[in-house]
């Protein structure tokens, strides 16, 4: 039995944080947090206090809200303001406990949203400075250096190796066939690029021609034959992110969702049928007002099972829509799964985390029930957002994907839409 001694009067929180330390690094002892005054009888213990009181020591900084720019540390680590000591009687510089929550329970995006400011999915909206750091799986780093700060002081305390790396395939079924809003869409988005390249005439031509011949060439995106037969000869099974028409559109609805209707489309029902036998995995594709909208996501919930005569666990926002106040909390009652925690505008790892977590529940202070799988590439992130520098994104995901295998319980999700072939 590992004890944690501290002082901090706020436990649920800390109680968060090493619950998920010790299932992602695979602990193997109990634990448990308690009071300074309490008599160790001998078992291990690490000490979390503002002053140090034994040793392993990790200071205890006082919690103060993150913001600023983050301060490197050694290697990778990156750290936030107010966090770092120079009392050598500790065993580390940083409060590595606190760093590691602000990371997970993404509570710079709740504060920030609290202040009335949104997010989205957008880093380009985030205050974290450098905006690099998404980039690092940080709270990985911060666990497996807490593993060695236990093992180093405690051997006795075991952890389990690593397990192999698990990466979802997946793909969003945001259209069958080109419609006359992803005609709108793209061309604005290509159009856009275009205007960004003035003062490059080739590019720019090269950018508007791009725009005006998606907008006026038809495309077919049922790609389910193309997507299996590749999966076939690398022996994996992707999960298929599904949308469900629930009701009436608004302009926006119109405009932003997809355009097909699963409940009126036996033609696809009965191809989502045959992958579900064939092994593939159905979820969920929400549509952009569900995700504030817990009743609409319930209905659309349902059609998908009545309409593939399965059970649906796992779901991920159309556009990545996710807001702190409303999203989790409907998540949490109708999902075992969520895979909207990645970004639209740039790759990497949005809470910090290469592996499957809990979100925080910050209006309960506990963890959601659900578990949160991280995207961590999307093809937008490359094509669309990456104009021109497709190649060297290409390189970054693959660096990002490889370094996976040098981490505790990895577990991602990666992201390909079928227009993208």
């Amino acid at each position: 039995m590992l004890l944690i001694k501290t002082d901090t009067p706020d436990r649920s929180w800390l109680t968060y944080i090493l619950t998920e330390f010790m299932r992602i690094n695979r602990a193997t002892f109990e634990w448990q947090v308690v009071d300074t005054s309490v008599e160790d009888n001998g078992a291990p213990v690490l000490y979390y206090t503002k002053i140090p009181a034994g040793s392993p020591a990790i200071w205890n900084c006082g919690h103060p809200d993150p913001g600023g720019e983050l301060f490197p540390e050694e290697g990778e680590l990156y750290v936030f303001p107010g966090t770092q000591t120079t009392d050598p009687k500790f065993s580390l510089s940083f409060d590595l406990l606190w760093n590691a929550f602000v990371y997970l329970s993404r509570l710079e995006e709740w504060h920030t949203e609290k202040n009335g400011k949104k997010i989205g999915s957008y880093a380009q909206r985030h205050p974290r400075k450098p905006p690099s750091t998404f980039e690092l799986p940080l709270v990985n780093i911060l666990f497996d250096r807490l593993e060695q700060l236990l093992i180093s002081h405690y051997p006795e305390l075991t952890f389990q190796p690593s397990g192999k790396p698990v990466i979802e395939w997946s793909h969003d079924l945001d259209y069958l066939h080109k419609t006359i809003q992803l005609r709108l869409k793209q061309g604005a988005f290509h159009g856009f690029n275009a205007l960004k390249s003035i003062g490059q005439p080739g590019k720019m031509l090269k950018k508007g021609v791009k725009a005006l011949t998606f907008i006026t060439t038809a495309s077919d995106y049922w790609m389910f034959d193309y997507w299996q037969s590749i999966e076939q000869k690398l022996d994996k099974k992707s999960i298929f992110y599904v949308y469900t028409a629930s009701g009436h559109k608004n302009f926006r609805s119109w405009l932003i969702d997809p355009s097909y209707n699963l409940a009126n489309d036996r033609k696809l029902q009965d191809q989502l049928k045959n992958m579900l036998k064939e092994g593939y995995e159905i979820g969920l594709h929400g549509s952009y007002g569900s995700a504030v909208a817990g009743e609409q996501l319930k209905k659309e919930k349902e059609i998908l099972e009545n309409s593939i005569g399965n059970s649906v666990t796992k779901t991920r926002q159309h556009w990545l829509r996710y807001e702190e106040q409303h999203t989790p909390y409907i998540h949490d009652q109708l999902f075992e799964f969520d895979s909207t925690l990645g970004w639209n505008d740039r790759m990497g790892f949005r809470a910090g985390c290469a592996s499957q977590y809990h979100p925080f529940d910050h209006k309960q202070q506990k963890a959601f029930g659900f578990m949160e799988t991280p995207q961590v590439v999307m093809d937008s992130n490359i094509y669309d957002y990456g104009y021109g520098r497709e190649e060297r994104l290409l390189a970054k995901a693959e660096g990002l994907i490889s370094r996976l295998k040098d981490l505790k319980s990895a577990h991602v999700a990666v992201s390909w839409h079928p227009r993208v072939c």
